[in-house]
C-alpha cells in the first residue's frame, strides 16, 4: 500500500486487519527529513494504540452492546434522542463535572452554577456531586457494563440520565426525571438509530469525558467548562474521594506498570458478572495543568491527545479547564473556577429547554422502530438461507461455480444489519487477512467456510431477543401498515 502523508500513513495503520502489528520496522531514506520521519513515528505509534484498543473494546463488549441495544428498544422508543434538543441549548454554557481527584478542590463552588449552566455530570461522578449537594441537570453514561452501584442510594428525582443506546437495561428503569438517548459507540449503536429514523451520533474518543464535550458541541453550547478532568493520579489517587470508587489508588510497579487498587465492592460485584478485566497500562507523564509535569496512564494519554487534536480542529467555541490540577491540555484556557464563574451571569432553563423537547416526539416512532425490526428478522433469515446454501457448496466442492454469487447475494443481505457483524468480528477479520494473501484456494475456502459457520450461530443468538423485542413493541406491520 502505497501512502501520499504522514496522516494517510496513520490512517492505513488503523484500518488494518484482522489487528494490529506486533512490530513496525520504519527504514528512512538518508536524507530525510528528520522532523517529517519524527512525525511519522509519533503517528503511527499512536494509530497502532487507537487500533489495538478499539479492537479489544470492541471483541470484549460486542455482544454485550447488542444484547442490550435490543433490549433497551422499548426505552429508546419512549425517551427522546439527544437530537431532539436540536439548537435549544446553543450558547448556553455547560459545565462537564469528572471524578478526578482534583474535583475536591472547587466542587463546592458548583452550587452557584444550578441556573446559569447546564451542569453535566458522569455516573462516575455523581456522588461526589450530590455529596457537596449539588443538583446535575444531567449525567451522561455511556459504559455497557452494570454501573447500578454509581446510582445506589442517589437522588435522582430532578435529574436527566443521558444514556447511550446500549447501556445496561436497568439504568433505564432509575428513578430519574427524565431520560435522554444517544449513540456513543459508532457502528455499535448507529443501527439503533436506524431503526428510529433519528441521527443521535455523539462521536467519543472512547470515554464518557469525550462523549460528553462532543455532546456539548452538538448542541452549539459556550463555553464549555471542564472540572475534575486530571487525567492523571497524583499521590496515587485515581478519583475524587466522595466518588463510587474514592478509594481506588494507581500503583506504578518498577517496570513502569500502572495497576489499580482498593476497587469498591459495587465494581469488584460488576467485573464479577462479566466484561473485560482492567488494562494493564504503561506509565506516562503529561504536561501539569500548573507546569511542570503529572503522572499518567497509556488510556488517559490517549484521551489527552484526543482532546488536542479535537480542539485544534475548533472555532469559536470558549472552553475552559478549570480542573486546578491535573494535566494540561493544549487548546483550553486554564483557569481557576472562581474566574469562570464571575464571568456567567445569564438564566439557563435546563428542564423547560428538556420538557419541550420531549413534547417534539414523534407519535410514529414506535411504528418506525417496528418496521425496521420486522425487515432486520427479513435479512437474518434470509441471510441464514444463503449462508446455509455457501456452507453446503463448499462441502460439495462445488465453490468455484456457485460461492461467488452467493457471497454477494449474502454480502448484500447482511448489508443493513452492521450489528451482526461485529459478533463475527474475530472471523470477519480473519476472513478479510486470507483473502488479502496469496495462498492455496483450500485456505480461502476454509476461511469462509469458519465465517459462515460464526454467522449461522449468531443469526441463532440475535434472532430469539429480536423477536422478543418486536413482540414487546407492538403488533408487526409492514411499510407502515399493521401486518
Amino acid at each position: 500500500m502505497k501512502v501520499a502523508s504522514v496522516d494517510e500513513a496513520a490512517l492505513a495503520v488503523r484500518m488494518m486487519v484482522p489487528g494490529p502489528p506486533t512490530r513496525m520496522v520504519l527504514r528512512a531514506a538518508v536524507n530525510a527529513d528528520a522532523e517529517l520521519v519524527d512525525e511519522l513515528v509519533g503517528k503511527l505509534r499512536s494509530a497502532v494504540g487507537d487500533l489495538r484498543i478499539h479492537r479489544n473494546t470492541v471483541r470484549a463488549f460486542s455482544r454485550t452492546w447488542v444484547e442490550q441495544g435490543i433490549s433497551n428498544l422499548q426505552a429508546i422508543a419512549r425517551w427522546p434522542s439527544v437530537a431532539a434538543l436540536g439548537d435549544r441549548f446553543a450558547g448556553m454554557p455547560m459545565v462537564i463535572v469528572a471524578p478526578g481527584p482534583s474535583l475536591a478542590r472547587n466542587i463546592e463552588q458548583l452550587r452557584e452554577l444550578r441556573g446559569r449552566a447546564i451542569v453535566t455530570a458522569f455516573s462516575h461522578s455523581l456522588k461526589a456531586v450530590l455529596a457537596a449537594g449539588i443538583v446535575p441537570d444531567l449525567v451522561v453514561t455511556v459504559d455497557p457494563q452494570d454501573v447500578r452501584y454509581h446510582f445506589a442510594d442517589c437522588d435522582l428525582s430532578r435529574t436527566c440520565l443521558v444514556n447511550a443506546a446500549t447501556v445496561h437495561p436497568s439504568l433505564f428503569e432509575l428513578p430519574a426525571q427524565r431520560f435522554l438517548t444517544l449513540s456513543a459507540n459508532s457502528a455499535i449503536d448507529d443501527w439503533i438509530f436506524d431503526a428510529v429514523g433519528e441521527e443521535a451520533v455523539v462521536p467519543g474518543g472512547g470515554s464518557v469525558a469525550t462523549t460528553a464535550f462532543s455532546l456539548a458541541l452538538r448542541w452549539g453550547c459556550d463555553p464549555i467548562i471542564f472540572v475534575g478532568l486530571d487525567l492523571s493520579f497524583p499521590d496515587g489517587k485515581y478519583y475524587v474521594s466522595t466518588s463510587s470508587d474514592g478509594e481506588a489508588r494507581a500503583r506504578v510497579d518498577s517496570h513502569g506498570i500502572v495497576r489499580i487498587e482498593g476497587w469498591s465492592a459495587g465494581f469488584q460485584a460488576m467485573k464479577a458478572g462479566g466484561g473485560p478485566t482492567a488494562p494493564t497500562e504503561r506509565a506516562v507523564e503529561l504536561p501539569g495543568w500548573s507546569g511542570g509535569v503529572v503522572p499518567s496512564s497509556f488510556v488517559f494519554s490517549l484521551f489527552h491527545r484526543w482532546f488536542v487534536e479535537r480542539i485544534r480542529a475548533l472555532s469559536d467555541v470558549t472552553i475552559f479547564n478549570c480542573t486546578e490540577g491535573g494535566a494540561f491540555i493544549e487548546g483550553m484556557d486554564h483557569r481557576p473556577l472562581a474566574d469562570v464563574l464571575a464571568m456567567l451571569d445569564g438564566e439557563v432553563d435546563v428542564a423547560g429547554e428538556l420538557d419541550g423537547a420531549a413534547m417534539t416526539l414523534d407519535a410514529s416512532r414506535t411504528a418506525h422502530i417496528v418496521d425496521h425490526l420486522t425487515e432486520y428478522l427479513r435479512g437474518l433469515r434470509r441471510s441464514r438461507r444463503l449462508a446455509r446454501i455457501a456452507r453446503t457448496v463448499i462441502q460439495r466442492g462445488d465453490a468455484g461455480n456457485r460461492l461467488p454469487g452467493l457471497e454477494a447475494g449474502l454480502a448484500a443481505a447482511l448489508q443493513p444489519l452492521t450489528f451482526i457483524s461485529l459478533l463475527a468480528q474475530r472471523e470477519v477479520d480473519r476472513a478479510h487477512d486470507v483473502a488479502r494473501r496469496p495462498g492455496e484456494a483450500a485456505d480461502y475456502l476454509a476461511a469462509s467456510a469458519s465465517l459462515l459457520d460464526t454467522l449461522l450461530g449468531t443469526i441463532e443468538q440475535v434472532e430469539p431477543p429480536l423477536k422478543a423485542a418486536l413482540e414487546r413493541l407492538g403488533p408487526r406491520r409492514t411499510h407502515g401498515r399493521a401486518a
